[in-house]
């Protein structure tokens, strides 16, 4: 009966393979379930499709900065998912791309082989309240990224990508008016030199003044504040943004650009530190329909965190943005922005959940599965919605 059973089994037909990773909601590929599944190709991301969606986020959120304090920001501070690789073929990655005004080359393969600037001519902010053609020159926006140890990981050439882009768009012969990355380039490269001295070559000191890219430390997954808030290891929020600052502050950099050596995981807390000084808005984008702030506690000790850890370093506040998708027909996308000061969360995050709830149901009743969170005390959305000093990573305190 056994060598009968087993060639049954090994003349049993073979599921045909397919991608298994994504959202239907942007690849139809990934249905129906139940094949043989593998994840995806990573080096074939971000998508050409993903570049056109990222391009609409970064417009969406510098129209919203713009009308909201009558000014571009000058530096944006996003939290990196490997979701975004996984679920949405790298729109936030596209978006960071052209928030600094770079875009990816993609080769014939499909594969993203570098990195090249968009002339400052064709970098134009569509509004129609501008001049004649309906929009307005922008500058190139810095960008301070706090990625995930799993896109650290499993999505590396994102964190070199990126990192190229930074260093491309630092040494581009440009007004820094018009190039935030280049002015906070060559001001931390000014303040290294008067600090270090001699003790690193100038090489050195461009170098660490290039860092954007942050992470917990090599091999690690953790942020640390989750960790501090399961254990009740923290007095106060300084506390918190401090464990943050401590496990994030690890700098990554590729060996891309020439003269650089590859950055894995350099302790940078100082320069982390300032990098976040120049952020004006807080970004954090929901990249799945599938899930939201409700469901899901990973928001509250890495954005929640992230959004007040430069209070710190700055006398103000700096604003902050959440981005979610849901679902709107075809292929179309829905973005809903807030800004928000974390004191006043509950009563803001109203029209974000209002929107987030229309997604989910159809009547004006309350639907089960909210009405299910609720009874469990909304852990994810306590996580998000109070103060530090009010959170724990499950129930309010």
């Amino acid at each position: 009966m056994g060598p009968a059973r087993n060639r049954r089994r090994l003349n049993w037909p073979v599921p045909i393979a397919r991608r298994g990773r994504g959202s239907a909601e942007v690849d139809t590929r990934v249905l129906p379930t139940g094949r043989n599944l593998f994840p995806t190709d990573v080096e074939a991301l971000p998508t050409k499709a993903a570049w056109q969606v990222g391009q609409e986020l970064c417009d969406n959120l510098l129209k919203k900065y713009l009308e909201d304090e009558n000014r571009f920001p000058e530096s944006v501070g996003i939290n990196l998912w490997s979701i975004d690789a996984f679920k949405s073929d790298g729109e936030i990655f596209c978006q960071i791309l052209y928030l600094m005004g770079m875009r990816p080359v993609w080769a014939d393969s499909g594969k993203v082989t570098k990195i090249e600037p968009i002339p400052l001519s064709e970098l134009r902010l569509v509004d129609g309240t501008a001049d004649i053609t309906g929009s307005r020159p922008r500058p190139r926006v810095d960008v301070v990224i706090q990625t995930s140890g799993i896109l650290r990981d499993m999505v590396p050439h994102f964190a070199d990508l990126a990192d190229e882009a930074a260093v491309l768009a630092s040494r581009l012969d440009e007004p820094h008016d018009l190039n935030f990355i280049k002015k906070h380039t060559d001001e931390q490269l000014e303040s290294l030199k008067s600090e270090l001295d001699s003790r690193y070559t100038e090489n050195q000191m461009a170098r660490m003044a290039s860092y954007r890219i942050f992470s917990s430390p090599p091999g690690t997954y953790e942020i640390g504040v989750g960790l501090a808030l399961d254990a009740s290891a923290w007095e106060d929020e300084k506390d918190l943004t401090e464990t943050y600052v401590n496990w994030g502050g690890h700098a990554y950099g590729s060996s891309r650009n020439k003269d650089f050596d590859r950055i894995n995981g350099e302790a940078a807390q100082k320069l982390y530190a300032a990098r976040l000084k120049t952020i004006d808005v807080t970004y954090m984008r929901q990249a799945s329909p599938e899930y939201d702030i409700l469901d899901c506690g990973c928001y509250g000790p890495t954005s929640t965190v992230s959004f007040s850890a430069t209070p710190w370093c700055l006398p103000l506040w700096p604003p902050s943005s959440i981005s979610g998708t849901r679902w709107c027909g075809k292929s179309s996308l829905t973005t809903a922005f807030l800004k928000f000061w974390p004191l006043t969360v509950p009563r803001l995050l109203r029209p974000y959940l209002a929107n987030m709830q229309s997604s989910r149901c159809t009547g004006p009743e309350l639907p089960p599965w909210l009405t299910a969170l609720r009874i469990a005390s909304l852990p994810g959305l306590s996580a998000v919605c109070l103060p530090p000093a009010f959170q724990t990573s499950g129930r309010m305190r």
